[in-house]
């Protein structure tokens, strides 16, 4: 049975590629004549591995693993699925039995000749088997170092956007748009970083994986010592989607206890530059002005930033004539009135909101109001006082 299989193999090969193209999706889409010969020089290779180790009754040696795996690689150098690559093993496999039932329905009936089909059924399918390991063994590898090489080379080119190294931007869109990165469209930004000056020093690689792993399309863009943060990149999330980018980064900045500074997004390598050399320059200060807050957009810094362009003794006399009288408040009530500060800050000025928010009655934040009030002599409801102590707040936050 196995002569007449291997006199007649070169015609089954034929036969078993024309099957693997006609009912292979992938291989269907593979019309080039080369990738067609590509295969049934493959096809014919193994059915000469499977036929000579049938018939010596060996197990795969080295050098036929190694000639599997090249086979294998080059599939995945062909761009197939894995999926695909088994699914033509299986029409290959069924094809091959299906001549062999042929040549053994054309012998005589006997308890010997269908024990010897049984037996070469069980040899047959434990050399596919063995063999589909080293195919895919050759496939997982080559792929891999496909995925290192681009994954690499995706990180040259947005190592050299964020550092601003460039200076023709159709070139570099171009360039990552060939390692499969859309720079040209709208481009989120996250800077993932250890929470609270202290801790300045630490680089929450394991978080930064995490957040990644839930937002589909996020590119990891490294990470930086100073100050210490890690790069993501959220190509193709535009406005729309942002609001849900900030929901999922809040709850896995809240479970991995990290500081996330968030950039809306940006069109263009250039602005994606510009967007994070400011919300680098940041980072510092969210870390020292945002105890509490876990991910902060990097426009809430805008006026921070102003503030801390004055000189430091300027705001901290600045902070004191406004808000002196209740900073010189036992810790527990000074903590109590600012906080009640904030909360009318964030709710607009609306003392009802400021309630809900501190989960209060709102004539208990009116009493703190009338308090803070008779302290510092400013009154909310005049703008330019309410300025000065929301702006007194801000630089307490910055001095603590």
């Amino acid at each position: 049975m196995l002569r007449r299989l291997s006199q007649g193999q070169a015609a089954l090969a034929d036969a078993i590629v024309a099957r693997v193209f006609e009912e292979v999706a992938e291989y269907r889409a593979l019309a080039a004549s080369e990738a067609r010969e590509q295969a049934r020089a493959t096809v014919r290779e193994t059915m000469a591995t499977i036929i000579g180790l049938l018939a010596e009754d060996r197990a795969l040696e080295q050098a036929d693993r190694a000639r599997l795996r090249e086979a294998g690689a080059a599939r995945a150098d062909q761009g197939l699925l894995l999926e695909s690559l088994h699914a033509a093993i299986r029409v290959a496999t069924e094809a091959a039995w299906e001549a062999v039932l042929a040549d053994a329905a054309q012998l005589p009936v006997s308890g010997a000749s269908q024990m010897a089909l049984g037996h070469l059924a069980l040899d047959v399918f434990q050399v596919v088997g063995d063999i589909t390991v080293a195919l895919d063994a050759g496939y997982l590898e080559r792929r891999s170092l496909r995925l290192h090489r681009r994954e690499r080379a995706q990180a040259e080119v947005i190592d050299e956007v964020l550092r601003g190294d460039f200076t023709d931007e159709a070139d570099v869109v171009a360039r990552a748009a060939e390692l499969g990165l859309d720079l040209d469209g709208p481009v989120g930004l996250l800077l993932v970083a250890a929470p609270g000056p202290a801790n300045e020093d630490l680089v929450p690689r394991s978080a930064a994986a995490a957040i990644a792993r839930r937002l589909p399309g996020a590119i990891d863009g490294g990470a930086q010592s100073a100050p210490a943060h890690v790069r993501l990149l959220l190509p193709g999330v535009d406005d729309s989607d942002w609001p849900g980018v900030i929901e999922t980064v809040e709850r896995i900045a809240a479970e991995e206890r990290v500081l996330v500074l968030a950039q809306a997004p940006v069109d263009g390598p250039l602005q994606i530059n510009q967007a994070y050399q400011r919300a680098e320059q940041r980072l510092p200060l969210a870390r020292r002005v945002f105890l509490r807050r876990l991910v902060v957009p990097v426009s809430d810094l805008d006026v921070y930033s102003l503030l801390q362009a004055a000189p430091a003794a300027e705001r901290r006399a600045f902070m004191r004539d406004v808000l002196g009288a209740v900073l010189d408040l036992p810790t527990a009530q000074a903590i109590t009135l600012l906080d009640t500060l904030v909360a009318i800050h964030e709710a607009g000025g609306r003392l009802a909101a400021a309630a809900v928010r501190l989960n209060l009655h709102v004539n208990t934040i009116k009493q703190r109001v009338r308090r803070l009030e008779t302290l510092t002599g400013h009154h909310l409801d005049v703008a330019s006082e309410r300025l000065r102590l929301e702006v007194a707040l801000h630089l307490t936050r910055m001095f603590r």
